[in-house]
């Protein structure tokens, strides 16, 4: 009489399958990134790379935004050359300001642990988001922390976040205070404000003036309502539009205040966009390239695109042929549109262009 035994491993590994295959049905696989067609060929600009860069004091490294300030002012945001995400206090002066060519202050030092995205307010306060915090908090124009926005993280919260980048409908919270590694900020006249909540969560938050919780909206795949790795964020003021760089989807979605989709631009020359910001007379996008995202993708295409408000292309520019891979974070521009910044987690922190 020949006995069959059947293999212990089996009946562990079936049921490993099925859980998993039942955990996709109901809670979802993060979709993939959009892939972007090859760019154009490059048309003469109006902008060139500033020859003369803003001074850097020591252990200013890795920048990751960049806001103007009151006159001829503007700011550096940087996380002392820590990798993204790394839970440690930045010890360096976090936030310099220059007026022109010069140096005019910092501060920060000891609150931040890994900033992300600096926005200012038109009572030249500052908001920057952090990415370990969970928090976006905001300063008055002389650096003195005012409040915070983003509720603590329980170690089975955010292990249940955790998972969520890969079961992305898991229900892990209710609560819309609480922020996943958000991403950037943008504030509206008004004083209320807007966070891309977008490394680890889907959605835009909006907060009023005084912190209490409006409205938000997002979830994650390539719909219109939808975002995948919104990783910057602007308010038009002049349109009362909100647009949004939606990484991960190659493009830029553009919102009414309330989370109604008004637009989705994409195309060859737009890139993969990283940032989006807005002057009286421009939406400026900053694509930074394919190397986080696709692997087939080109991951030095790394340029600052101008459009007009319906998101026609009006000027390409960016740095000479040869330059290395410099991880472009966030844009800003004057109110004019004749310089803009640009923050850079390689390399140089940041980088001026100027127009003429």
């Amino acid at each position: 009489m020949i006995r069959r035994v059947r293999p212990r491993v089996a009946a562990p590994a079936i049921a490993v399958v099925l859980l998993a295959a039942a955990a996709a049905v109901l809670y979802g696989f993060p979709p993939g990134a959009a892939q972007v067609a090859p760019a154009p060929a490059a048309l003469p600009s109006a902008y060139r790379l500033d020859p003369v860069q803003p001074p850097l004091p020591v252990g200013a490294a890795a920048g990751t935004g960049v806001a103007p300030g009151f006159r001829t002012y503007f700011h550096l945001l940087h996380r002392g050359g820590r990798p993204f995400a790394q839970d440690s206090v930045v010890t360096e002066n976090a936030v310099i300001r220059f007026a022109g060519s010069e140096q005019v202050g910092m501060w920060g030092a000891g609150v931040l642990r890994s900033p992300h995205g600096l926005a200012l307010g038109l009572d030249y306060h500052l908001w920057v988001a952090d990415a370990v915090l969970n928090q976006v908090i905001e300063f008055d124009a002389d650096g003195r922390e005012l409040r915070r926005i983003g509720a603590d993280h329980t170690g089975a919260l955010d292990a249940c976040l955790r998972v969520r980048t890969v079961l992305s409908r898991l229900p892990c919270t209710g609560d819309p205070y609480v922020l996943d590694q958000p991403a950037d900020v943008t504030v509206a006249p008004d004083g209320s404000v807007f966070v891309a909540d977008g490394f680890r969560g889907a959605r835009i938050a909006h907060f009023a003036a005084d912190g209490t919780f409006l409205n938000g909206w997002g979830s994650l795949g390539d719909g219109p309502d939808q975002l995948n790795l919104l990783s910057g964020i602007a308010y038009d003021q002049w349109h009362e539009l909100v647009y949004v760089a939606d990484r991960r989807n190659a493009r830029v979605s553009v919102f009414r205040p309330d989370g109604t989709p008004v637009a989705q631009w994409r195309a060859a020359a737009l890139g993969r966009p990283c940032d989006v910001y807005v002057t009286p007379d421009a939406v400026w996008v900053l694509d930074g390239g394919d190397r986080l995202d696709d692997p087939d993708g080109d991951p030095l295409r790394q340029q600052v695109v101008k459009l007009d408000f319906g998101g026609r292309v009006l000027d390409r520019f960016g740095w000479p042929a040869g330059t290395g891979y410099l991880g472009l974070e966030q844009l800003a521009a004057d109110w004019t549109g004749a310089t803009v910044y640009v923050a850079a987690s390689e390399g140089r922190p940041i980088h001026r262009f100027v127009k003429g």
